[in-house]
């Protein structure tokens, strides 16, 4: 939980279009 807050809100700031929910649970998933 407290990853995908963290990557979520990196993903607002730093602009990367890989930091969306569905990206985030994939790798979360992956790795």
């Amino acid at each position: 939980e407290t990853l995908v807050a963290r990557m979520t809100e990196r993903g607002k700031t730093s602009g990367r279009p890989d930091d969306n929910s569905d990206a985030i649970e994939k790798r979360i998933t992956t790795y």
